[in-house]
């Protein structure tokens, strides 16, 4: 799954603003249309207009030509826009790396911080490993100098995330958990506060992933509190509750938090890949307990909301799990077709 979903997007601050494209032209000085452009891109992004995003951050860049905090900024928008507009992972790398660059030039720590977050996501998306790696360890250079509580809540978290896409899931949780403990002493305000819990959430599936199941619970519990106002994240956080009791065979538990990820309103390409992995988990149970018919049912239903998902790992888990059935159903041309 789009492990990277999970991760809010820690280094905006937005700022509500007229959504109208402002006039520059009243303003005198740059530093005043630049402050005032970078307000209307903030919006745009609140509102997650990625189209218009991208205009605006390429004006933004072209108004900053002498300012590089503020290019490194715009730049940063770009990518954020590229990102998320239908995954456009190379254009987002370029202005990613542009917005380091400039970043660097001035030693602005926050906007470098940003670009680190990012360009690790994006590495890993577009498989470019040696990048990858390198950026990792000018991560680990930045951590051993840094004493800002902010960078090492999200350095931490992002090497985090590389080394959970590696499946090194150990030295995940310890560099996760030393970014809960940065993000700790940040502003209680509701994103932290929900990238805590999404941390946690985190910690708990990399347990699942390691089959260490009561342990997976634990830290889902940790997550819960943090994550209470975000059916987003709630979701995620049933369906590692559902894949857990599965493998518990606690029955209650699991029509329990089956029934619950029903519940939650999500954006249709998350809500799609949610009931997919729910279902996907059912399938597991009802095989399990040696209900194969029972359990073609809840794959034929996790492969339908992975086609709908457009996530191609969901999709190819849906379809690895009702191969898992029609073997046991003893379907084997219709079992080696589908895996």
């Amino acid at each position: 799954m789009k492990k990277a979903r999970f991760l809010l997007l820690f280094f905006i601050a937005i700022s509500v603003f007229a959504q109208q494209e402002p006039n520059l032209a009243k303003y005198k000085t740059t530093t005043e249309k630049l402050n005032v452009w970078l307000k209307y891109t903030n919006a745009l992004l609140d509102k997650e207009d990625y189209l218009k995003l991208i205009t605006a951050a390429q004006k933004g860049i072209s108004l900053s030509e002498n300012h590089p905090a503020y290019k490194s900024r715009f730049y940063l928008y770009a990518g954020t826009a590229y990102e998320f507009s239908n995954n456009q992972y190379e254009k987002a790398l370029i202005n990613y790396e542009k917005s380091l660059k400039y970043a660097q030039q001035v030693h602005h720590l926050k906007n470098e911080t940003s670009a680190l977050m990012r360009l690790n996501y994006i590495y890993y998306s577009v498989r470019d490993t040696v990048k990858g790696k390198a950026l990792t360890n000018y991560i680990k250079q930045i951590l051993d100098t840094t004493k800002s509580n902010y960078t090492k809540a999200v350095l931490n978290g992002s090497l985090a995330e590389y080394y959970q896409n590696n499946s090194e899931y150990e030295t995940f949780i310890g560099y996760q958990l030393k970014a809960i403990t940065f993000k700790k002493l940040l502003k209680k305000d509701k994103v932290n506060q929900e990238n805590i819990g999404i941390s946690y959430l985190q910690i708990g599936s990399s347990y699942t992933r390691m089959k260490q199941y009561s342990k997976a619970i634990e830290y889902l519990n940790e997550a819960k509190p943090y994550v209470k106002n975000s059916p987003y994240v709630n979701a995620f956080l049933c369906n590692y509750y559902l894949q857990s009791f599965v493998a518990l065979k606690k029955t209650d538990s699991i029509q329990k938090y089956y029934n619950l990820i029903y519940t939650y309103p999500t954006a249709k390409d998350s809500l799609f890949l949610n009931l997919s992995f729910a279902n996907r988990s059912m399938s597991d149970h009802y095989i399990n307990e040696g209900k194969p018919n029972t359990a073609y049912n809840y794959a034929k239903k996790a492969v339908v909301f992975g086609e709908k998902s457009n996530d191609e790992e969901i999709l190819m888990e849906a379809n690895t799990a009702l191969g898992r059935v029609l073997y046991d159903k003893g379907e084997y041309k219709k079992a080696i077709e589908t895996l």
